[in-house]
């Protein structure tokens, strides 16, 4: 790997992790949908400006499109967005992040079932296993961030299985779309699924500047900007390299919730982490058959081993 890629890495790792900290801060001054519907609708704003720049008619080629994309934007935005907003008011930041980091094996666990033909090693079966030891780790009583919300805990996992389904769907309904376009039509079409729900949550009181600005940074940078790095990123050194994302970002949420949110962290979290990291590369290692990779229109996985996430 080049300097620069490990650049492009860190940086990427470093924005990703930094999402639930600018959720949590969004979350001190609105509701968990208008949360959701700022951030959607901030990086659709974004990323439909860079694609008009990038393409002449960046969507003409999703004509016929748009009930496969808002089926692939569900699962792989707006309900993973939703579950994690309401279970990160629950549970600490660090706790989040590694919970939503379990997404791949739930990849593992539902690419057969999904996609003909995909058969899962026995290695990354033993992948999952270790991930949910991790798992339970967190969500003991003396885990991440003190004694965790039962439910919160179960949101967030809720939500790296949709993050699996969603990005097993992008490649079996939008193979070959282009990249740009598609992510900024799905976060579009999320954006409008989601404010009906918002509408019900908006504040009664107008929200501290703070509040606003760190749903600015969550939509720009953590969600338009985290997407534009990760393709980056494959461009220059590969899905593989792109793929290390998912063991760096929690280490990065851990440090900003202690650092910043004064989060404790303990020894199960630790533990947490490692088994975590320990499976998901268990379940990412090389195997005879995979499904056929697609181009991805966020961070999102289209076979057994390569990275997944929409942040």
């Amino acid at each position: 790997m080049s300097r620069r890629s490990l650049f492009l890495l860190l940086v990427l790792s470093a924005t990703w992790g930094a999402s639930y900290l600018f959720i949590d801060l969004s979350l001190r001054g609105l509701s968990a949908p208008v949360v959701v519907f700022g951030r959607l609708a901030i990086g659709a704003a974004v990323l439909c400006v860079l694609a008009r720049a990038r393409h002449r008619r960046p969507f003409a080629a999703l004509r016929g499109d748009w009930p496969r994309i808002a089926l692939f934007a569900l699962f792989e935005m707006v309900l993973p967005y939703l579950l994690i907003a309401f279970g990160q008011s629950r549970i600490a930041t660090g706790t989040a992040s590694l919970l939503v980091s379990t997404q791949m094996l739930w990849l593992v666990l539902l690419t057969p079932l999904m996609v003909r033909g995909a058969r899962v090693r026995a290695v990354q079966l033993a992948g999952v296993g270790v991930g949910l030891v991790g798992v339970a780790a967190l969500v003991q009583p003396f885990g991440a961030g003190g004694a965790p919300d039962p439910l919160g805990a179960v949101l967030v996992t809720l939500a790296a299985a949709s993050y699996a389904i969603g990005s097993l769907l992008l490649g079996l309904l939008l193979p070959g779309r282009p990249t740009l376009p598609v992510t900024a039509a799905g976060q579009a079409v999320a954006a409008v699924l989601v404010a009906p729900v918002a509408a019900v949550g908006l504040p009664r009181a107008m929200p501290s500047a703070g509040t606003f600005g760190a749903l600015a940074v969550l939509g720009v940078a953590c969600t338009a900007g985290g997407f534009l790095l990760f393709n980056v990123l494959i461009t220059r050194a590969g899905a593989g390299t792109a793929s290390l994302v998912a063991y760096l970002a929690p280490v990065f949420s851990l440090a900003y919730g202690a650092l910043v949110l004064h989060e404790p962290f303990t020894v199960p979290a630790a533990a947490g982490l490692v088994l975590i990291v320990a499976g998901t590369a268990l379940t990412v290692s090389r195997r005879r058959r995979a499904v056929q990779p697609n181009t991805e229109p966020a961070p999102a996985a289209v076979r057994v081993g390569s990275t997944s996430t929409t942040r």
